[in-house]
């Protein structure tokens, strides 16, 4: 038994570089569909994500204490923080205030300038999110770069006591991230972070679809194509 590969006019491996180039188109929708997304909502966040890491500070420094890290570095879970001017990781009723959720990041005060974290992402992280706000005084203002070049700036409202908590900010990306810088100008008012979290970005289910769809046809053309190349009764 023969088969022929090729048909008049319109050769197979022309239909399947046709059929490739239009999977890779599809894979290129599902790139740029999901860019840089900014959540507000941690719920959101986590339904937009998966094998999430989060570091809670906590067991670090105890009850009224801080741990002070100067510049850095500063490594937990395979993220290591590094500073400008001087880090602490602070446990509850350091300042006399009742913090709920244990330890937490702390940016020092700075007399003048920004106070600036910038953060060392492990291989593979696509998303990244955490909890922020102030110890002294609100609204407390934030400034962040990814290292693929998505900028967010923002202000919360939160403190570090049970009556005011701290806010949520988080970001998926479309390619990996290997960094994040958190600058913080209210330097006075103690910027605070706390359950910093490492993700995986999930597909779109669209895009999901759309992926599935173009390979669907692939392999319909392929077994069209070979049952028309194959010669009647063989």
């Amino acid at each position: 038994m023969s088969i022929s590969l090729t048909k008049k006019g319109n050769s197979f491996d022309e239909k399947i570089c046709a059929i490739t180039a239009a999977c890779a188109g599809i894979l290129g929708i599902v790139g740029t569909s999901q860019a840089d997304t900014a959540y507000t909502s941690r719920a959101a966040f986590g339904a937009a994500t998966a094998a999430q890491t989060i570091i809670d500070f906590n067991g670090i420094a105890g009850a009224s204490s801080a741990v002070f890290y100067g510049t850095g570095p500063l490594t937990l879970s395979g993220v290591t923080f590094t500073g400008n001017r001087s880090m602490f990781v602070i446990g509850e009723n350091y300042y006399g205030t009742a913090y709920p959720d244990g330890g937490y990041l702390n940016s020092d005060y700075a007399a003048s300038g920004t106070n600036t974290i910038v953060a060392a992402l492990p291989l593979g992280t696509t998303a990244i999110g955490f909890d922020f706000g102030g110890l002294l005084g609100a609204p407390v203002t934030f400034s962040v770069t990814l290292s693929d070049g998505f900028t967010w700036s923002g202000s919360s409202n939160g403190a570090i006591s049970p009556l005011a908590p701290l806010e949520f900010i988080g970001f998926t990306s479309s390619t990996p991230l290997t960094s994040i810088t958190i600058d913080m100008p209210d330097a006075p008012r103690y910027n605070s972070i706390d359950n910093f979290t490492i993700a995986s970005a999930v597909p779109e289910p669209v895009s999901c679809a759309l992926v599935i769809t173009g390979l669907g046809l692939l392999g319909a053309t392929l077994r069209r194509r070979e049952t028309v190349s194959s010669p009647a009764g063989r």
